[in-house]
């Protein structure tokens, strides 16, 4: 009964000395991580240190949130870099692929398929591909707040390479935005007409005839060319 005990004990220590290890390595991250979380850009110095934090806690455990925040520093480091530069499209490869790994783990993190859409935006993807994991983005959180204008640039700026089933799902994005929050119905339009979209955000509300008339008021002061 003792063998059994101990021999218990140390399988419950070697489980717990691995998370334990990966949560102190981890702990180098959260400065670049907070300013993220923030929108604001973190300082070069603390993306810097989050990478190698994070790198060192997945050779521990290598978990889903690891694996994003990881690819999230990974895309900020890209961001900063000029196009052109070999360590930008390194680093926006490794995002890529961490983002994949991490949402295989975890899919229904949908500011993670924002960031993954980005980042193939930036290495020059197929459009589909972008596509594929805004569609994801809304599915897994349709009503986060904090992402509905950034995606909604996204959305309209790759909505010529919405397929059938797809558009319908964006539109209904479209419509809960403008329904559920007034002060973002200004800038939606704005997004639209500097995307020359301003017909796709109007076929989304059609079936509404007050948000139909508030868009046309919208419309008519925007500034003209």
């Amino acid at each position: 009964m003792a063998g059994l005990s101990f021999a218990l004990g140390a399988s419950l220590l070697a489980l717990a000395v691995p998370r334990t290890m990966a949560a102190w390595a981890g702990l180098g991250a959260q400065p670049a991580l907070h300013e993220v979380k923030e929108a604001r850009e973190p300082r070069p110095e603390d993306i810097a240190a989050g990478i190698a934090a994070l790198q060192r806690a997945i050779e521990w455990v290598p978990s889903a949130k690891r694996l994003i925040d990881l690819a999230t520093l990974e895309l900020e480091e890209a961001k900063r870099l000029p196009i052109g530069e070999p360590r930008r499209e390194e680093m926006l490869r490794s995002a890529e692929a961490h983002f994949v790994e991490g949402l295989s783990l975890n899919p229904v993190d949908g500011t993670a398929w924002l960031r993954l859409a980005w980042t193939r935006a930036f290495l020059g993807a197929s459009a589909r591909s972008v596509v594929s994991c805004l569609v994801q983005s809304i599915d897994m959180a349709p009503n986060q707040r904090n992402l509905w204008l950034v995606r909604a640039r996204m959305l309209l700026a790759y909505w010529p390479w919405m397929n059938a089933e797809e558009a319908p799902i964006v539109r209904r994005q479209f419509r809960t935005i403008w329904t559920i929050d007034p002060a973002m119905r200004r800038p939606l339009v704005q997004i639209a007409h500097a995307l020359k979209r301003l017909s796709v955000l109007e076929e989304s509300l059609k079936d509404d005839p007050e948000a139909q008339t508030e868009f046309e008021k919208l419309k008519d002061a925007l500034p003209k060319p």
